[in-house]
């Protein structure tokens, strides 16, 4: 633990310069640890700086992972380091305090002191030392923060014993009678009708506490019982707002009681998962390369592994938990929250225990693109470390004296020459929440600053199950002058007629766009007797609405953390239609209907169709071309985009006419040589051509395997995407 970490090797540190800052030699692996001086609670915080080598100090330091906040927006509070005052960030102050040792130096890395953040050339190189920076602490602190004054960290409950300090959670047995006491309040409290004047520390506000015995009793696979009192505290909350027992089947499980018990334990984990620390990128390497790292939120505190084992038994219990009649269970949404953000850290944490060649730098930006840094680059620089599978060509360096466009730019280019194929021009490449694309970069290139959900990055995720082109390799070139992409594509139609997005927030938005998308099929199937590539109608619509794939589990290898996928079969159509029958027991137009499914049904029917579909659809736009076509593509997708498939694709792509442009002759990159490269010779003139904006990828049934190159009648042309 931190405060066991003392300062027993001064004498290898070199005392910083007055300034604060001495230069680092950039050629070595020199860094700086921050001496962390013992003091009270309420002493004023000092500290200093001194230089140290990755060798002489392994394991004997802990670093901090926390949140810097935007700069211009939080507060600064001083604190003295070698003598000088220095603003620091409100947070990092708090957390420093809570660290602090009463009569011991504790030894410190943190970026905000460690770091000249002045010196671009320091930050650059000591950026490139993070990873080493954290594998060789002895401890990572994960800081969420200080609690607000209506929270409760559980130091009211255990009033009744000395007043503690920390209450720090072990994440296993030892906690059990802790845990099994609050939970055992909580029934008295509902049974026997305590007052609540008797209890203040439940009078309001979000229970933090409630909120780690809840993790608790996920991690040690007790959550049923523990779920049972929640419940049961909440019927009685709503009896005694007079609520008849013939309402409570049909409302508890979405119901949320204000001011009860219940109510409040989820409202803590809500507080808990919605600490900024969660949405930075950097808390990835943070994490995964430390070799222990525990959670600090206030005074508590609690191992990572009790928030990794919780995440990966609610994932494993999830269907049986959460997919009943009623279509959720309160708390659903934070629990899917929950183990969705722990444990996409935590399988990239188990790949890197095995080989940091794992994982390559596409997959690394689509597993944490939702997540967030004050410096846009950072979404590309906070991962480089996590990686040495860099497929046979250099590997990308931070460089913060290029602009987020040029290293976006450049990040879009390696992973196509690196990956051989153009499935990184795949996914959405719009923002979501309002938020806009960043100026200055291509339409083919993803702006990786901006977030997006979570089933976007499942979706990219399972497009290898396609195969667009055939297996043909198309050249692709690219001009840096005018940052424009050449490639090889067969046009196949353009778009006539687009549905509404689903959002797919309720089952019932979701059924709603679903009918809305059988009406436009049906008109279709009146002026058309059989689909483009042969069949019926019907059988292209229900397959598009899975995308053609079915949702078989995750593998063990990663807890959970994404899902794996086949192709569909005739055999999965009836699972369809018993999802659609689910869907409207439990839409709003038809709330007191019931019906009854066998386990069967829920774990292996319904459920794999709510999930495939959910990942298919989510944010996505039903369309149909000009000759029959019908697929799935980018919400902003428009009557007039024109679907293409690309040589060297994995899916078809939708574009759009942009300008005309002169296309010089010199400067292009070859990022792929095409199959019939040596037959190609690069055009002596200019040309003038039309150029094409990246609207993004879409499925489109009857296209998915090859089929576009397989006509007799089947050419392709450059294509130009600007």
């Amino acid at each position: 633990m931190a405060h066991h970490i003392v300062s027993r090797v001064a004498k290898v540190f070199k005392a910083a310069a007055p300034d604060l800052y001495a230069p680092l030699n950039t050629g070595s692996h020199a860094f700086r640890l921050l001496h962390l001086l013992p003091g009270a609670w309420d002493d004023d915080i000092s500290a200093e700086l001194h230089e140290c080598s990755m060798i002489e100090c392994r394991d004997r330091y802990i670093t901090i992972s926390y949140t810097w906040g935007q700069p211009n927006e939080v507060p600064r509070v001083p604190i003295t380091c070698n003598g000088k005052a220095v603003l620091i960030f409100e947070n990092l102050c708090a957390a420093l305090r809570r660290l602090r040792q009463s009569k011991h130096v504790l030894l410190i890395w943190v970026d905000a002191l460690c770091i000249n953040q002045d010196d671009i050339l320091e930050r650059t190189h000591q950026v490139g030392l993070m990873g080493d920076i954290y594998s060789n602490s002895q401890e990572t602190v994960i800081w969420l923060g200080e609690p607000a004054s209506n929270e409760h960290d559980g130091r009211d409950f255990l009033k009744a014993y000395p007043k503690p300090s920390r209450i720090i959670w072990s994440g296993d047995k030892r906690d059990e009678t802790l845990r099994d006491a609050y939970f055992a309040n909580i029934e008295r409290s509902h049974l026997f009708g305590i007052p609540e004047v008797d209890r203040p520390w439940t009078e309001s506000g979000p229970d933090i506490f409630g909120a780690f015995c809840l993790i608790h009793s996920f991690a040690q696979d007790a959550s049923h019982p523990a779920l049972g009192i929640l419940d049961r505290e909440k019927v009685a909350a709503m009896r005694r707002y007079g609520f008849a027992s013939i309402w409570q089947g049909l409302v508890l499980a979405k119901a949320c009681v204000r001011g009860s018990r219940s109510s409040r334990v989820w409202e803590g984990l809500a507080r808990l998962m919605s600490r900024p620390w969660w949405q930075r990128v950097w808390i990835v390497q943070e994490t995964v390369l430390s070799q222990r790292a525990t959670i600090y939120y206030g005074m508590l505190s609690a191992p990572w592994s009790m928030f990794t084992r919780a995440a990966s038994n609610y994932k494993q219990q999830r269907h049986t938990l959460c997919l009943d009649l009623a279509g959720t269970l309160q708390g659903q949404d934070i629990l899917d929250q929950f183990s969705d953000l722990v444990l996409r850290i935590e399988d990239t944490r188990l790949q890197n225990s095995i080989s940091s060649k794992t994982a390559t730098m596409i997959s690394l930006l689509w597993k944490f693109r939702p997540l967030e840094a004050t410096d846009k680059r950072d979404k590309v620089f906070a991962l480089l470390g996590l990686t040495t599978n860099w497929q046979g060509l250099p590997a990308f360096l931070p460089d913060y004296s290029s602009s987020a466009a040029t290293i976006f730019t450049q990040t879009a280019v390696g992973n196509i020459k690196r990956s051989g194929s153009l499935l990184p021009l795949a996914g959405d490449l719009e923002a979501v929440l309002s938020r806009k694309r960043l100026q200055g970069i291509p339409s083919w290139v993803i702006d990786w600053s901006l977030p997006c959900l979570p089933t976007e990055i499942e979706r990219v995720t399972s497009l290898h199950a396609y195969d667009a082109s055939g297996s043909r390799r198309g050249s692709v070139r690219f001009q840096p002058s005018s940052q424009l992409l050449e490639v090889e594509a067969a046009y196949i139609d353009h778009v006539v007629i687009v549905g509404d997005v689903s959002r797919h927030t309720q089952i019932n938005d979701t059924y709603a766009a679903l009918r809305g998308w059988r009406s436009l099929t049906r008109a279709f199937e009146r002026t058309n007797e059989q689909y483009p590539s042969g069949g019926t109608y019907e059988g292209a619509f229900w397959r598009t609405l899975i995308a053609d794939l079915i949702f078989t589990g995750t593998t063990p290898a990663t807890r959970g953390s994404h899902g794996v996928y086949r192709r569909a079969t005739v055999d999965d159509f009836q699972a369809l239609r018993a999802w659609i029958m689910w869907a409207r027991c439990i839409s709003r137009d038809s709330f007191s209907r019931t019906a009854s499914f066998t386990r069967r049904d829920l774990e292996e029917g319904i459920a794999a169709i709510d999930h495939t579909l959910k990942t298919a659809t989510a944010s996505r736009r039903f369309f149909f071309t000009s000759n029959g076509y019908m697929g799935m593509g980018p919400k902003t997708t428009m009557a007039g985009d024109q679907v293409l498939v690309f040589k060297g694709s994995k899916v078809p792509f939708m574009v759009r006419q942009d300008r005309s442009i002169v296309i010089e002759a010199n400067n292009w990159i070859t990022l792929i040589a095409g199959d019939d490269s040596e037959a190609q010779t690069s055009c002596a003139t200019t040309q003038l051509k039309t150029s094409f904006q990246l609207v993004g990828d879409c499925f489109a049934y009857g296209l998915m395997d090859g089929e576009a190159f397989e006509h007799a009648n089947a050419l392709t042309e450059n294509v130009y995407l600007a």
